[in-house]
């Protein structure tokens, strides 16, 4: 996973939430979505320049993942899978490691 994700994968110190969240990304969200230039090209980089989790409130991230129409009833953006089992779970897990990877890259100094 290492080779092909290599800029996408949280720091090895993230929790278990965060890694978990990795795994939630990949297949709900990189297909759109870019986290340090890994990633779909379609929606926004979601970390290299900054983070969402950085200037949204949790919230406000939950209800966007959960149903972006709820937010901006044109939104391209579509609902995470309704009939995905534990769905509250599995946006708390991509939040945690959004969280993960924007703290990694404040450490880092990356841009």
């Amino acid at each position: 996973t290492r080779d092909r994700f290599g800029a996408m994968m949280p720091p090895a110190e993230a929790s278990p939430e965060a890694q978990a969240g990795f795994a939630e990304f990949r297949i709900h969200c990189s297909k759109c979505h870019a986290v340090n230039g890994q990633g779909g090209a379609i929606g926004p980089e979601l970390n290299a320049a900054a983070s969402p989790v950085e200037y949204r409130p949790r919230d406000w991230l939950r209800t966007w993942i959960d149903d972006p129409s709820r937010i901006a009833p044109a939104a391209r953006m579509p609902a995470l899978n309704p009939a995905l089992p534990d769905r509250e779970r599995t946006i708390d897990r991509i939040l945690a490691y959004l969280e993960s990877m924007a703290r990694a890259r404040r450490t880092s100094g990356g841009s």
